[in-house]
């Protein structure tokens, strides 16, 4: 099936939903996230690394065909490998490319539901996520496709 172009806007209840829906390491937890201007700031629990919740900013550089890049920004004096690294190891379809940059591949997150896409429009701010789609390719039915979303 194709979808020649499809946009959504999730709240920001929604986007939170979203990321503390995510398969993270055992006993890893998102308890806050807070939206700006392109930028997604989450609040963690990582157990056994520090007694206390660590702040990570990820701040949308690009995004072409189906992936999204971003700036992982970890706390001033954390390193990126004991906070991040794990979690965007857990998450399928995502990859730490070096120098504190990930990318988030969304047809390799589909776990086989969309075989590709492009994405058009990405806007983040702090009322919600905005996305426009295009040349979405789907390996299922609508039952399918609408279970994922």
């Amino acid at each position: 099936m194709l979808i020649d172009t499809i946009s959504a806007f999730l709240s920001h209840e929604e986007v939170s939903a979203l990321f503390r829906s995510l398969p993270l390491p055992k006993g890893t937890e998102i308890t806050k996230v807070s939206l700006g201007e392109n930028i997604f700031e989450l609040t963690i629990k990582i157990p056994g690394s520090y007694r206390f919740p660590v702040k990570v900013k990820l701040e949308i550089q690009s995004f072409s065909g189906s992936v999204i890049w971003f700036a992982i920004k970890p706390p001033m004096g954390l390193d990126s490998s004991n906070t991040t690294r794990p979690l965007i190891s857990a998450i399928p379809g995502t990859a730490y490319t070096g120098y504190n940059l990930m990318k988030i591949d969304l047809v390799e997150f589909s776990a086989g539901k969309l075989r590709g896409l492009d994405i058009e429009r990405l806007d983040v701010d702090p009322g919600g996520l905005f996305i426009a789609l295009a040349e979405v390719h789907i390996n299922s039915g609508w039952k399918d496709l609408l279970g994922f979303l």
